[in-house]
């Protein structure tokens, strides 16, 4: 993938703070407005509000990703457009299986969106679990190193390094866990910016914003 950087850093803090600002004012997945409670428990703190925890269906999943109304100016929708999808029954590990061949998440979405000025793209994925236990489990499995230092974003989260891989540059992963899911966010191309991982934790933090509305409407 051929990126270029944003350059000036005062155009990526100006990315960043449009980030922040979209999730309190431009809406987009997950339905309605912003919950102001909600955003000042996870957008100002990092960790949301502890009544999220309504398992997902596919197509509650598919509305909690975000739109390009929810992201800055200049965004651009990317190769994989807002898509859903349910895990068929007869793949549902068993209850108190944690590992196997079979699927521990129940509902799983995904958007590939652009980043401005051809700067690379993020790529969200969005894991339903059947419940808060499931999720924690499985974002304890997913855990990698090398991890970077980030802020805690909902109720657990991690970031890392992901290496180049023979057609990628490296790239830079931020996995957050809302009650019963878990979001990844993958910043391709990260090496092209050097505030990129204040962008992904931006948009981390609004992900879980919309999760956390996502849960508690459907509980």
């Amino acid at each position: 993938m051929r990126r270029t950087g944003w350059g000036a850093r005062s155009r990526a803090g100006a990315l960043v703070a449009g980030v922040l600002l979209c999730a309190a004012a431009c809406g987009g997945g997950g339905g309605g407005g912003t919950d102001s409670g909600v955003a000042a428990g996870a957008g100002a703190t990092g960790k949301p509000a502890s009544r999220a925890g309504a398992a997902l269906d596919a197509g509650t999943l598919r509305k909690a990703l975000p739109t390009l109304r929810s992201l800055p100016p200049g965004w651009r929708a990317g190769n994989t457009p807002p898509r859903a999808k349910e895990v068929p029954r007869a793949r549902w590990c068993a209850e108190g299986v944690a590992h196997g061949d079979c699927s521990l998440f129940h509902g799983v979405a995904d958007v590939q969106y652009k980043a401005p000025g051809d700067s690379g793209s993020v790529v969200w994925t969005l894991f339903s679990y059947p419940d808060r236990k499931a999720a924690a489990t499985a974002f304890g499995n997913r855990k990698k190193t090398p991890r970077i230092a980030m802020p805690q974003v909902g109720d657990e989260s991690t970031a890392y390094s992901v290496p180049a891989a023979r057609y990628a540059t490296p790239g830079t992963d931020m996995v957050v866990r809302v009650g019963t899911v878990i979001a990844q966010l993958t910043y391709q191309d990260a090496d092209k910016d050097k505030d990129s991982a204040q962008v992904l934790l931006a948009l981390a933090r609004a992900q879980a914003d919309r999760l956390q509305r996502a849960e508690r409407n459907a509980g």
